[in-house]
């Protein structure tokens, strides 16, 4: 509650005839609010139950006008107006997927001297859904780039934290290898250029599939497509869990960019900022929630061993599943959540 005269909120542990029992923020409080107006107050951040009883002591309500309106009766009176958000379980019928658009060939520059991450990193990149580390250039001096050939390729000492969380899609980051000797001075100025993915929801608002990638098997020149065996494999950094993403709807949000898209040095991101507020889909912000919330496997057959001519060694009938949906990767690395740098072995079959 709030009195009158009082800056701070108080909690109501007891009433005894006309009295109220206050704790505040101090021993003394309410030792001198005697005859003061009180009222109820609604903090910000605080749930409002809907099955509960507003001040009135009339039950909570709501009323759906349509498939696109519902009306909320707290059955409290307000001072002003105000906007608040709904928790709610949402059943989801006939979704459809969203796309994700290749962005190949990306720049961001980082000035260590006026970097937030100093000279240990990792260093935000600005660009949400990480997809691969191209090249790293570095100059000593502390000038920014005026050229993308400029100072010496360091790509080797570094890989791509692609921003893949549990529950959302963060800001890819530039990773010091552990193994690097590679010495981050406060003049250095690097020059990262990486692939991503946007987020397309024009086609729908749902889920992520399979069918969500741009994909071209054909023709591997393609530099606005991927091949179906570089979809990622995203591992949990909580449980250990991997998800191979071509089995599974992924409905995790997106953060921000906070890096302007460019192939070029003009309008460059220097030092872009980490933001959890400008999601493209409401990413939470709090902590983790269980990776199971944000993922759902698909249940496909499992390629089975073959007999010498090709069929079941049982039947004798061919068999597919989802091992059949994964041809060889092109030559650049491993679809990995996790680091990764320019070339490394294509994953293997399972």
């Amino acid at each position: 509650v709030r009195v009158n005269t009082e800056a701070n909120t108080f909690v109501v542990s007891g009433v005894s005839s006309t009295t109220l029992n206050l704790i505040g923020p101090t021993s003394t409080a309410g030792s001198a609010l005697s005859g003061q107006n009180i009222w109820k107050e609604f903090v910000a951040g605080q749930t409002i139950s809907m099955n509960g009883f507003g001040g009135d002591a009339s039950a909570r309500t709501i009323t759906i006008n349509s498939t696109t309106s519902a009306t909320f009766d707290i059955q409290e009176t307000l001072a002003a107006q105000v906007t608040a958000a709904v928790i709610c379980e949402l059943n989801k019928i006939d979704g459809q997927e969203k796309s994700k658009l290749y962005k190949p060939n990306r720049y961001v520059e980082i000035k260590v001297a006026n970097s937030s991450f100093g000279n240990t990193g990792p260093w935000n990149l600005g660009l949400s859904d990480g997809f691969k580390l191209r090249e790293v250039r570095v100059k000593t001096d502390g000038n920014l780039f005026t050229g993308t050939s400029e100072g010496s390729d360091v790509t080797s000492h570094f890989e791509l934290d692609t921003g893949m969380r549990d529950n959302l899609y963060d800001h890819a980051k530039l990773k010091k290898k552990s193994t690097s000797s590679h010495s981050v001075e406060n003049l250095n100025v690097y020059l990262v250029k990486m692939d991503y993915f946007t987020h397309d929801t024009s086609q729908g608002v749902g889920y992520f599939s399979v069918d969500s990638y741009p994909i071209d098997d054909a023709n591997t020149a393609n530099t606005s497509a991927i091949t179906t065996g570089e979809i990622p494999v995203y591992k949990s950094l909580t449980t250990g869990d991997s998800y191979d993403l071509r089995n599974h709807i992924d409905i995790r949000p997106r953060v921000g960019d906070t890096a302007n898209d460019v192939t070029t040095l003009t309008n460059i991101a220097i030092n872009p900022v980490s933001n959890r507020d400008g999601s493209d889909n409401g990413a939470p912000a709090g902590a983790l929630a269980a990776p199971a919330r944000f993922f759902c496997r698909l249940n496909r057959r499992k390629e089975s061993s073959a007999s010498p001519g090709g069929g079941n060694p049982r039947t004798g009938r061919r068999t597919s599943g989802a091992g059949a949906l994964r041809p060889p990767a092109r030559g650049a690395g491993t679809r990995r959540h996790g680091s990764r740098a320019g070339a490394a072995p294509p994953r293997t079959r399972r």
